[in-house]
């Protein structure tokens, strides 16, 4: 349907739709952080031709205006991680294979 280089690497991760279903939030991310602006354009230049096709394989007498931005959930969660696990490399009394990150705990 769309070929179009910048968005080879979009996923969308989420929609929130208002409750009068006039205005629909696409939630996007990128593989590479780089490419999220030039993504952005390009679904902005497509928004038309999507909701079109949202308008044909809905049943809605209305299709709801999409609006993209991007979810910088995915890139926050990233940058926490590597936030912890640089303080883990640099705490002295770590010791490897002892990452509490999950799972059950064991202890009274």
């Amino acid at each position: 349907m769309i070929d179009d280089d910048r968005l080879d690497l979009v996923s969308i991760t989420s929609v929130d739709v208002d409750r009068a279903l006039e205005r629909a939030v696409v939630w996007f991310t990128t593989l590479d952080g780089d490419s999220e602006p030039a993504a952005a354009e390009a679904l902005e230049e497509y928004a038309s031709v999507l909701r079109r096709a949202v308008g044909s394989q809905s049943r809605l007498r209305h299709t709801p205006r999409l609006e993209f931005r991007p979810d910088t959930v995915v890139r926050s969660a990233e940058r926490i991680e590597a936030i912890l696990r640089d303080d883990r490399a640099s705490d002295p009394a770590h010791e490897p294979g002892d990452d509490h990150t999950g799972g059950s705990d064991d202890g009274p």
